[in-house]
């Protein structure tokens, strides 16, 4: 998936060698390529191509993928029916808020570990996006029928900000200085007042 690998950004576009392709393409043509790998016949078994393609892991950590296979079929049909166009939604808006913040690199689901008491435990937050070579962003995403109306009572916020929390801990810990923390909010009704809302979090000690 986009961004696993961390990439160089200029401009909300990613640089490579090869080519330089922008935010919002890679994550809409990400999508396109998730929403016909989840309607493969083979999808649902293991190391299925749905397995390498859904999970960071893939199939030693499938468990997004088994999410999904969970639901109820009618529950399945909504969300593959919404998935491109609430994708296309959150790439516009993560593309514009690099230009706007300037970011310099973008890091999807980063593996954050630490000392456990029999294994290490691992926290993935959604995006890390980079300011300079340590200076970076924290970025959770979260869909919702309405952007416009999710976190209105800030009481809502508390388990986001313990998760913040912790992720700039570790990120601490392993020689980054996150500087920013938002939700990205994303309407997955086209209807929705707002397509999307950014929501910051405020730091807390530590």
């Amino acid at each position: 998936m986009p961004y696993s690998k961390p990439y160089v950004l200029c401009e909300g576009i990613r640089q490579t060698w090869w080519n330089n392709v922008p935010i919002t393409a890679d994550i809409i043509n990400a999508a396109d390529a998730l929403h016909r790998i989840l309607q493969e016949p083979t999808a649902e078994r293991d190391w299925s191509t749905a397995d390498f393609a859904v999970d960071p892991a893939g199939p030693w950590w499938s468990k997004t993928k088994n999410d999904f296979f969970q639901l109820s079929l009618d529950d399945q049909s909504w969300l593959l029916a919404k998935l491109v166009s609430t994708a296309a939604r959150a790439a516009e808006a993560i593309e514009e808020k690099a230009v706007e913040e300037k970011w310099t690199w973008l890091w999807s689901q980063p593996s954050l570990a630490m000392p456990g008491d029999h294994y290490p435990q691992i926290l993935r937050p959604d995006l890390v996006a980079g300011l300079d070579k340590d200076s970076c962003v924290l970025i959770d995403l979260k869909t919702t029928k309405d952007a416009s109306n999710q976190f209105k009572n800030r009481e809502g916020l508390k388990k986001p900000t313990d998760d913040f929390h912790e992720w700039s801990k570790r990120l601490k810990h392993s020689g980054f200085n996150p500087k920013r923390r938002w939700i990205l909010s994303v309407s997955t009704g086209e209807e929705a007042r707002d397509p999307h809302k950014w929501i910051g979090i405020r730091r807390r000690r530590f």
